[in-house]
């Protein structure tokens, strides 16, 4: 994070704001202050996931597909393909560019609650089963503390179910 005192007037924002966005550019002038802090960004995953982890944001831009992947991606034994989701903040601005309508309790688009003045948590649901969504996850940016849920398939219950019973009938 940046911290900037210019002309009196203090903002904090990311290095990675200043870096890509030409609005960002920091004109100094005498007096003014700068402070660089370092707060690593991570991600989260969680469910039917190759591993449940914290991960680090190591580079400026890591899409949804690329954060599967170093998760190890969807266990094949658990893993619903239908439902793979990613829990996360979005700003209300940028919910109208993609398209989101964020009024509660919609059940058309994504699940979307909460104050829109710190952010709208929102959930995003993505069916592997359909390979456009392949291409779609390349394009979509993680962001701080997002997290991906892989759901466990419905069969998985049922298959945890008769392991017990196999294990509580067969003789030791």
């Amino acid at each position: 994070m940046v911290k900037k005192t210019l002309r009196g007037q203090q903002t904090i924002t990311s290095l990675t704001t200043i870096e890509t966005d030409p609005d960002e550019t920091i004109i100094l002038e005498s007096l003014d202050r700068l402070q660089v802090h370092y707060l690593p960004r991570s991600f989260l995953s969680f469910g039917a996931t190759g591993r449940v982890a914290q991960l680090p944001l190591d580079s400026a831009q890591v899409s949804l597909a690329e954060a599967v992947a170093r998760v190890g991606g969807s266990n094949n034994d658990r893993a619903n393909p239908e439902g793979v989701y990613l829990f996360g903040f979005e700003d209300f601005r940028d919910d109208r560019a993609i398209g989101v309508d964020v009024k509660p309790g919609n059940m058309v688009s994504p699940t979307a609650l909460g104050s829109l003045t710190a952010g709208t948590p929102i959930v995003y649901h993505v069916n592997m089963r359909n390979p456009q969504n392949y291409f779609a996850l390349q394009r979509f940016t993680m962001r701080e503390k997002d997290l991906i849920y892989i759901a466990n398939a419905p069969t998985v219950q049922f298959y945890n179910f008769l392991r017990l019973i196999y294990t509580t009938t067969t003789p030791s």
